[in-house]
């Protein structure tokens, strides 16, 4: 991770992980190899806050995809956003977690 990749990392996190109680921490492995990343999960999070991770001009069509999938499961805010960290990507991948409401 460059400098600018670390610093991002520190201001995504730094507003990501305020107030929370429990963070998960994830690696891939793929067949018997450990794959060079780690995955955080930060929990109940506003669409604002995914677009963060990623370059501004992206900032509009995150906001939305996370809006559209919080509206489908009757949120407003993500369950869990994963930040996934490779070694060799300027920037994180995002995976959306939407849990619907208990009936």
């Amino acid at each position: 991770m460059d400098g600018a990749a670390l610093e991002r990392w520190r201001a995504g996190h730094a507003a990501c992980a305020a107030g929370a109680q429990v963070l998960f921490a994830s690696v891939q492995v793929y067949e018997d190899q450990l794959e060079p990343s780690v995955k955080l999960d930060y929990p109940d999070l506003r669409a604002s806050a995914a677009a963060l991770w990623r370059p501004r001009s992206e900032a509009a069509a995150i906001a939305a995809d996370v809006q559209r999938l919080c509206a489908l499961a009757g949120r407003r805010r993500l369950s869990f956003l994963g930040v996934r960290f490779h070694a060799e990507q300027a920037y994180p991948t995002l995976k959306y977690y939407c849990d619907a409401p208990a009936a």
